[in-house]
């Protein structure tokens, strides 16, 4: 795999402190966070149970900085996270929210 660590380490950091945050102070919560390789890529999934995104913030996701922290956020984070995995690894993330559940963001990365 080529590319920055630092900037990897940066984007992950940011994910699960996303999730974190989802829950909005509740504790003993659970974040799933794995790595597997399927096919040519590893794959960084990292899941929370907060509850998920509503569709019209999901569907607008790595294409506009949006919050949904209302004045404690800006929607830089997860931009700028999806800015650094196209831009210095030739990658992807990806998004599957679900209403009422959670949602589940995976770093694809290109070996």
């Amino acid at each position: 795999m080529k590319g920055n660590v630092n900037s990897l380490v940066q984007v992950i950091n940011n994910m699960i402190s996303n999730s974190i945050q989802a829950y909005n102070g509740k504790t003993n919560e659970n974040i799933e966070f794995t790595v597997s390789k399927e096919n040519t890529n590893i794959v960084i999934a990292i899941k929370d149970y907060a509850g998920g995104l509503p569709k019209e913030v999901s569907d607008k996701l790595f294409k506009e900085m949006i919050t949904t922290k209302g004045k404690n956020g800006t929607g830089l984070g997860l931009f700028m996270s999806y800015s650094n995995i196209r831009a210095h690894f030739n990658g992807n993330i990806t998004v599957d929210s679900t209403p009422g559940i959670g949602t589940e963001f995976k770093i694809i990365l290109p070996v």
